[in-house]
């Protein structure tokens, strides 16, 4: 059943909707009668143990459309609150389940989680967050469904995004859980302060004041950790004004402000793009509504270039432009500019990503390389200078975390500066043979991503796909089969690809033995 899931997003409609059929009758109707609300519950349970994200976000799927259809009693989500608040015992597993379903519930319903915000931060972001990050991290992300509440407006009539007053009790909770937690030794801290900061751009008005205090009060906890903050300390070095005195840091708190100071960044950046942009746009249109109401719409129109700008929609175009360009020019211009907060934060992560004989620390140097690779996708002119040293981390890291994360990052710079990555792509392609299992999948599905997003030019190093067809990993070898069967779906490209496939695949010094060749050909 776990297997079948992934088919809910399939393009088909009866494909869909035999899965979704399938599970209403196992689930919500098993013998054609309706199950108690605690054995639902219990079993709804049973498949969120152990699964992956991606098992969860299509059960997400499948819960948000039964509860959209009022197909889920209330007893359940009264049941599921009370594992949550403890009026019903449970483990931690089936608490932290409790909060996942309630979420996915919230997707389908927002006011599932509206009408109980207030104990979800107070159960589980006040005192008792550092016992369980984890659960503090699912919190964030059921409470995070409420942004959707107002997506979904009528046509043609504008409406403000749900924002919740920079006082709200949820943000003050939220911060103190996040510095509170961290100087403590946790493994989970890490996901659940990013969780919230997410949560924080989503939710709060003016998130970047928010979030700036938070990075400064937790730089400040850097310098003079608590009494719990664990780690061991970083070998000491000179500073660079030579004044000889040298600082030991907690590797464990320098990994968690660098962590933080990526998530920031790259918060920022969405905020601005997928707020700030939308809502100006939003407000020009209210302006011109108003302003059209009061004009009157009794006066005809001439027949002037503007009148036939506007009849074909250029006008409105142009002025989607004007904003995205505003955006873009304050993600380029101003964010990583002297004298701004993220500024201060670049001479360490570039100096943690350049050093890795000095700052060995797996933990540590992954945490770094990823909130370069954020930081990366604020700026255009940041990118284009620490683009190099990307590639090098990229080729020559010895950690497999770190190459894995590094190409995921590029392949989302291709989207978003093209022309900056275009000259290294056959550095991306040189990530097919990496000795690292993990490393090859990762590069296989992000170069299958931009080839059949078009994103990247099919040239003669398809090949190195090609050749993923013999992969000692049955799953590696599984991927790149389906990347040429939709491949062969755009006209001819495989056919025109094949002269250079055989022709570097038979290549005695670069190519493959005899016998995977003939397996490739066939």
């Amino acid at each position: 059943m776990r297997q079948m899931l992934p088919l809910v997003w399939s393009k088909e409609a009866g494909v869909k909707e035999a899965v979704v059929e399938a599970y209403r009758r196992l689930y919500l109707n098993p013998g054609g009668k309706r199950p108690k609300p605690q054995t639902l519950v219990r079993n709804l349970t049973g498949l969120i143990f152990d699964s992956t994200v991606e098992r969860i976000k299509c059960l997400e799927e499948l819960v948000s459309e039964f509860v959209q259809k009022e197909e889920v009693d209330s007893m359940v989500i009264q049941l599921l609150w009370e594992r949550f608040t403890g009026k019903v015992p449970c483990t931690p597993e089936e608490r932290r389940a409790a909060v996942i379903l309630l979420g996915m519930a919230a997707r389908g319903e927002p006011e599932i989680v509206g009408s109980n915000l207030e104990t979800l931060y107070t159960v589980g972001l006040g005192s008792q967050a550092s016992q369980d990050y984890q659960l503090a991290r699912d919190i964030c992300l059921a409470i995070g469904k409420l942004s959707n509440s107002k997506k979904q407006g009528v046509p043609g009539r504008s409406e403000a995004p749900f924002r919740l007053p920079a006082d709200h009790p949820l943000f003050a909770h939220l911060c103190s859980a996040v510095t509170e937690g961290f100087s403590a030794p946790s493994l989970y801290w890490r996901p659940f302060a990013e969780s919230a900061v997410s949560l924080l751009y989503r939710l709060a008005e003016n998130p970047d004041q928010l979030c700036g205090s938070l990075l400064l009060r937790c730089s400040r906890l850097l310098v003079s950790p608590e009494p719990q903050g664990g780690g061991s300390p970083l070998p000491s070095a000179q500073s660079e004004e030579g004044k000889g005195a040298a600082t030991e840091l907690s590797v464990h708190l320098l990994t968690n402000l660098v962590s933080l100071v990526g998530q920031v960044a790259l918060q920022q950046v969405v905020h601005l793009e997928q707020a700030v942009g939308p809502e100006l746009q939003r407000r020009r249109l209210d302006r011109e509504q108003r302003a059209s109401k009061q004009r009157g719409a009794s006066k005809p129109k001439r027949a002037s270039v503007s009148a036939i700008e506007e009849e074909l929609g250029l006008a409105e175009n142009a002025a989607e432009d004007t904003e995205a360009e505003l955006v873009r020019k304050v993600c380029d211009a101003e964010l990583l500019q002297e004298g701004q907060l993220l500024s201060a934060f670049i001479p360490l992560v570039v100096k943690l990503c350049s050093n890795p004989g000095l700052y060995g620390d797996p933990d540590l140097a992954t945490a770094s390389c990823l909130a370069l690779c954020k930081l990366a996708t604020v700026s255009h002119d940041f990118c284009e200078t620490h683009l190099r040293l990307l590639f090098t981390l990229l080729e020559k890291s010895a950690l497999p975390a770190i190459r894995c994360n590094t190409m995921v990052a590029l392949g989302d710079l291709c989207f978003r500066f093209p022309n900056l990555i275009e000259p290294w792509t056959p550095h991306l392609y040189a990530r097919l043979r990496d000795p690292s299992p993990a490393v090859r999948r990762t590069a296989l599905i992000v170069m299958t991503h931009l080839i059949l997003k078009d994103m990247v030019k099919v040239k003669g190093q398809i090949s190195e796909i090609a050749s993923l067809l013999v992969d000692k990993e049955e799953e590696i070898a599984l991927l790149a089969r389906s990347f040429f069967n939709e491949l062969s779906n755009k006209g001819n490209a495989v056919y025109n690809l094949l002269p250079d496939i055989i022709s570097r695949l038979s290549d005695p010094e670069g190519g493959i033995e005899e016998e995977p060749f003939r397996t490739v050909m066939r």
